[in-house]
């Protein structure tokens, strides 16, 4: 009541007689709460950036990535491969969905078993050209629409690192794996076409990495649908680069048989959970195998032959030793990493 009263005397101009010494008391009062409330708030908010700063950094390091990826991602400059073989064929499908063709069109007679000449063209499973058909039927048909799904899925890859690497290790280690993986040249190079399979390996590695996040899930909760949902994401990495999309299943088989030995007390995977995430994965290949199979056998079992023929037998000249991946490959896909190894090593010593 004494507050109300204060307020009328207050709007009338006339000063509250007798209870002067009261009301700066009040307002003492009311403004130490406004400071209180205004430190309230400041805190707050540094307690939330400080809890949230790693996510603010993930944010800027995927932005950032993605922007030098949209960077001249439109040049007219097409490899020859593997990306103009992947634009000509994701542009075939607009005509057919479901009919991947190289030349449309054969008027002279072609080798079935030459993946640069054929008409049918089952050379690479379909994933990845229906993402760049897709984006030519909402762009248009051009250089950007092409690698634009790329662009996407490589950041997309990034922020699955990420969660990798909080699940295995903590949020520190995860943002610094995300930001090497988000500015790594290769992976960039890969993403505007300069390298071979292109948009085909930034595809896999986008639906292997959600496999893997999953499947991690499925390991620590021991939760079927973490099984389920990993198989499924592999059987979509398997469309995008064929039995390489099955590296978690080969995880998962790691982990079986370490359990079974004892070696791993920690999480317990049973056959039931291999048989869940094999299953979920060929429930989502087995539309694509099948149709194969009714309308194209001849090619796809040539193709498929000449996959599982990589692993004894020098295809295309791609024999090489059992060290190439670590002394070739790896200076292609992130050559600063024989620094941080010398590095170390001094270090070490």
């Amino acid at each position: 009541k004494r507050a109300y009263i204060l307020d009328a005397l207050r709007a009338i101009g006339r000063p509250p007689v007798g209870l002067t010494r009261r009301s700066k008391k009040v307002e003492r009062h009311n403004l130490n709460l406004l400071t209180m409330n205004k430190k309230g708030y400041l805190t707050r908010l540094v307690s939330f950036l400080k809890d949230q700063y790693t996510l603010l950094i993930l944010g800027s390091i995927l932005s950032s990535s993605f922007l030098i990826n949209l960077k001249n991602l439109g040049h007219k400059s097409i490899t020859l491969y593997d990306e103009l073989f992947h634009a000509l064929v994701a542009k075939n499908l607009l005509k057919h969905f479901f009919k991947f063709t190289l030349y449309d069109q054969p008027f002279l007679a072609y080798n079935f078993k030459h993946w640069g000449q054929n008409h049918i063209w089952l050379h690479k499973p379909p994933l990845a050209m229906w993402q760049i058909a897709i984006s030519y039927y909402i762009l248009g048909v051009n250089t950007f629409a092409l690698r634009l799904p790329s662009a996407i899925l490589a950041i997309g890859a990034c922020f699955f690192t990420y969660l990798i690497g909080k699940e295995l290790f903590n949020k520190h280690v995860a943002v610094i794996a995300s930001f090497l993986q988000a500015f790594n040249p290769f992976i960039l190079e890969l993403v505007h076409g300069y390298r071979f399979s292109d948009h085909i390996d930034i595809a896999l590695l986008f639906w292997v990495e959600i496999s893997c996040y999953l499947l991690i899930k499925a390991i620590k909760t021991n939760q079927n649908r973490y099984y389920f949902l990993s198989g499924t994401f592999s059987g979509l990495a398997y469309l995008a680069k064929s039995f390489l999309g099955f590296v978690t299943i080969g995880i998962a088989i790691v982990f079986w048989v370490l359990t079974t030995l004892d070696w791993s007390k920690d999480y317990n995977i049973g056959i039931k959970k291999i048989i869940i995430h094999i299953g979920s994965s060929l429930i989502v290949i087995s539309p694509w195998v099948i149709y194969c199979l009714i309308l194209y056998p001849r090619e796809y079992l040539y193709e498929t032959k000449m996959v599982l023929a990589h692993l004894n037998t020098n295809i295309e000249g791609w024999q090489a030793s059992w060290d190439r991946h670590l002394f070739d490959y790896m200076s292609l896909i992130y050559p600063i990493i024989y620094v941080g190894i010398l590095v170390s090593f001094v270090y070490i010593i």
